[in-house]
């Protein structure tokens, strides 16, 4: 309703190498189970692009798009 939306790009989502190792075993897609998946989440949110400079060295945080 509000008219606003995001893009997520593939190459930009994290994933643990439990995750990967899980998806080859099972022959799963882990892009799929990553963004679909169970009880494990990320937080996602957006900031002002003059903060940028405040989060983007943190190994808190992934960076999934910056314009």
């Amino acid at each position: 309703m509000s008219n606003v939306g995001c893009y997520i790009y593939e190459d930009k989502v994290p994933m643990s190498d439990e995750l990967l190792s899980t998806c080859e075993e099972f022959n799963l897609n882990p892009t799929t189970i990553a963004l679909s998946g169970g009880e494990d989440y990320e937080l996602l949110f957006t900031l002002p692009l003059k903060d940028y400079d405040k989060v983007k060295s943190s190994p808190n945080f992934h960076i999934i798009q910056q314009f």
